[in-house]
């Protein structure tokens, strides 16, 4: 049976649930490569002929060990997504749908008709089943629900192609605008594809209709916006918050351009001002601490008193004053016994010394020293997106751009842009001039399909957006919403955007101000992806290695486009086409697929269900 779920964690749940319900049957005898893909939890699943599938997982595991054990009929069960309804490759002979309604990035949706029909088509293999079966739950999806779609053209024009058209007609030294019409003539619509050159371009002089965001900054502090930003442990840059109370322990600090713990680096604790540096560990792995001379030997006493010095005796006194003020006189003695001295005066060295731990005395000639270590030492630091503190991490000032609830809903800044004609959006994001001349921005947009080139448009016109620091951003363009857990700030791509376009919303282009699909945190997965990959991914409750891996593919393709675009003579574009081939190769070449498991032969025939008895 293929039972579809509304969500991921639905899905596994249920898998394990029916794994220990459903009557017990033959185990399925797995292969020590299909164990090791699979992994422990779905290999134990495999067994009871159980398995989830959802995009979560990776390319492997779904298309290397579960697929083909259900298209071959070794599974009793498998849960899948309705997310992923229309990408589940292989059928069985009974199809339930446990619930219409699903989710996509912030939203909640219910499966369309043709998707129902999609999913109860799976209903019955081919070649193995004389008949399928569609199961129905109460209250929930039945056949009748289900329907073809009637098909129809988009009302989404293909802006980039036409915008091309126009850039190639202004070179060759013709009419633009009758390339552009002409373009939309040849289009497979009953409908005239009407652009608006005609209504547009005369009203495009005019001031009233010019682009206005600089009046409406006007009206802003600018100084409100502005926020300060901190390179994080990562090494990308995110909002700076307040300060907070940490251990020295776990504290970090920049060395040499990397992010090292703090108290492996003798300076950090040069402020105390009591005694001299010493080390703890192994040289290569050291922890360092202080150590301080607190009394000399008395004479002919056989190392049983020692006579306190008088500095730190003075810092005693002070420190007993302070924290046990009734037993001030008890220690202002100068002389006191060697025995025992270690548990008297423990609990009093984290206020002589800044916070030091007495870890142990030592005896140096006939002066007696305790060393101190101070992991335990309090210290203010900021806390970055990943949990870790940071001592004075390198600042920057930026401008953010706030969606206010107190600014007006109808102005520019959250212009709805599919109430505009073509050729009017095109102005207002910037594409086309006052003649309807493609610009720069126009031109760069052109080479890419839907929101994503006007992101890396105004990224580029943005000299101070470092290069190096984009080319990596750019993974956020097509992550969707499951990595923003791991984003507590926003990129400074997303910041471009927003400064460029508001929080208009264009229909197939652009929510918000931000391109569809666009979702924050997959740069910075991908920048640490060993940190990620070390973790189960069981520790995380909407990202799998599948997403990874999937951001990885689309952020390598996205690249390996910039790579093998067009030649134009722009100085931020042709740095972008280096940093791209410097990552993804020359040729921007695509990549073999993994090898897939093999199957042993008895794994190729189906299984036939019979309970196991007692």
């Amino acid at each position: 049976m293929l039972l579809f779920a509304p969500r991921r964690r639905a899905a596994e749940d249920l898998a394990r649930q029916l794994a220990l319900e459903l009557p017990e049957v033959e185990a399925l005898e797995l292969t020590l490569e299909q164990k090791r893909v699979a992994g422990k939890e779905l290999s134990a699943l495999l067994r009871r002929r159980v398995a989830y599938h959802h995009s979560g997982l990776d390319y492997l595991k779904r298309a290397g060990v579960v697929e083909p054990l259900a298209k071959t009929g070794q599974l009793q069960v498998v849960v899948a997504t309705t997310g992923l309804g229309a990408g589940v490759n292989f059928s069985m002979r009974s199809v339930l749908v446990t619930d219409r309604e699903y989710r996509i990035d912030d939203g909640l949706f219910l499966l369309r008709p043709d998707e129902l029909l999609q999913m109860f088509g799976r209903a019955g293999r081919r070649g193995l089943d004389e008949r399928g079966f569609i199961v129905v739950a109460p209250k929930q999806a039945r056949l009748s629900d289900a329907r073809p779609l009637k098909l129809h053209r988009s009302r989404t024009l293909d802006w980039p192609a036409l915008i091309r058209v126009m850039k190639s007609a202004v070179t060759a030294g013709e009419d633009h605008v009758e390339a552009a019409r002409g373009l939309a003539l040849r289009l497979f619509s009953e409908e005239q594809v009407r652009l608006g050159f005609g209504a547009s371009l005369d009203r495009f002089s005019s001031p009233a209709l010019k682009p206005a965001r600089e009046d409406s900054d006007r009206d802003q502090d600018p100084e409100r916006d502005q926020v300060i930003e901190m390179r994080n442990s990562a090494g990308l840059w995110e909002r700076r918050g307040g300060q907070c109370q940490a251990r020295l322990g776990e504290a970090l600090v920049l060395s040499k351009g990397q992010w090292v713990a703090a108290l492996t680096l003798p300076d950090t604790l040069s402020k105390v001002r009591i005694g001299n540096p010493c080390r703890f560990g192994r040289k290569r792995d050291p922890i360092y601490g202080r150590e301080l001379p607190l009394a000399v030997y008395e004479e002919d006493s056989n190392g049983e008193a020692v006579t306190l010095i008088k500095s730190f005796r003075r810092k005693l006194r002070e420190a007993v004053a302070r924290t046990a003020p009734r037993a001030k006189r008890k220690f202002s003695r100068k002389t006191w016994k060697r025995s025992g001295l270690e548990d008297l005066l423990r609990d009093f060295f984290p206020a002589i010394s800044q916070g030091g731990v007495l870890e142990e005395f030592v005896d140096r000639g006939k002066v007696l020293r305790a060393r101190l270590r101070y992991e335990e030492a309090k210290v203010l630091g900021w806390r970055d997106a990943r949990g870790r503190i940071l001592i004075n991490p390198p600042l920057r000032r930026t401008t953010r751009i706030f969606d206010s609830p107190f600014r007006s809903q109808g102005g520019e800044d959250s212009e709805n842009l599919g109430n505009l004609s073509p050729v009017e959006a095109w102005r207002a994001l910037g594409l086309i001039d006052d003649r309807a001349v493609p610009t720069r921005r126009g031109e760069i947009f052109s080479f890419f399909s839907r929101g994503e080139g006007l992101a890396i448009a105004v990224a580029l016109e943005d000299s101070e957006y470092p290069l190096d620091e984009l080319v990596y951003d750019l993974a956020n363009l097509r992550a969707g919403h499951r990595f923003r857990a791991f984003a507590k700030s926003e990129s400074r791509l997303g910041l471009v955007c927003r400064q460029a376009f508001g929080f208009k919303d264009c229909p197939g282009y652009l929510k918000g101000g931000l391109p569809l699909g666009y979702g924050e945190g997959a740069a910075e997965i991908l920048r640490s992806r060993k940190a990620f990959s070390s973790q189960s991914d069981a520790g995380f409750e909407d990202l799998k290695s599948g997403d990874l891996e999937r951001a990885g593919i689309e952020w390598r393709s996205l690249l390996a486009l910039i790579a093998r675009g067009p030649v134009l003579e722009d100085d931020r574009w042709m740095g972008l086409q280096s940093q791209a081939r410097s990552l993804v190769g020359k040729d921007a070449r695509k990549e073999d697929l993994p090898l897939f498991p093999e199957m042993p032969s008895r794994q190729r025939s189906r299984f036939e269900a019979s309970p196991v008895r007692p």
